[in-house]
């Protein structure tokens, strides 16, 4: 047996099984009349149906609320990785660019400035990146460019 209630009900049914031919007993003896044996063998039977039907719609419960909980828990995490994905399209290399601690800051910023063999007037001056309320196309940063300052 699985379990004690399991255990109860097989020896539910043992009880009920050996009561059927102790009511047959009655009924031959003429203790009991016919319609009192399948009144009395009807409710056993009802009594053990009555059980394992309970049995079964306490489990289905159970099952559904178990279902229901997983379905809230999923329901939330995939909130939250949304949630987590939309703050990370804004700065996709967020975790990767930002320094974990003071030394590692001071690392990279010193890293950068002597690496770096590019002319420092041009890394200083800021990227234009609109012109007259619009985007730039790289036709139009082409032609920028190309043309004369």
């Amino acid at each position: 047996m699985i379990s004690s209630f399991g255990r109860r009900y097989v020896e539910l049914m043992t009880k009920v099984d050996q009561l059927m031919p102790m009511l047959e007993t009655l009924a031959i003896d003429d203790v009991i009349e016919v319609a009192q044996l399948d009144l009395q063998k009807a409710l056993a039977k009802k009594s053990v149906r009555q059980v394992a039907g309970a049995a079964r719609n306490f489990a289905g419960g159970l099952r559904q609320r178990m279902n229901a909980v997983a379905a809230d828990d999923a329901a939330q995490s995939d909130s939250a990785k949304d949630q987590q994905s939309e703050a990370e399209a804004g700065s996709p290399n967020a975790h990767a660019a930002s320094p974990t601690n003071d030394s590692e800051a001071n690392s990279v910023a010193v890293g950068a400035a002597t690496d770096s063999p590019v002319d420092s007037a041009a890394t200083t001056k800021p990227l234009q990146t609109k012109q007259k309320g619009r985007a730039l196309t790289s036709s139009d940063s082409a032609s920028q460019a190309n043309a004369p300052a």
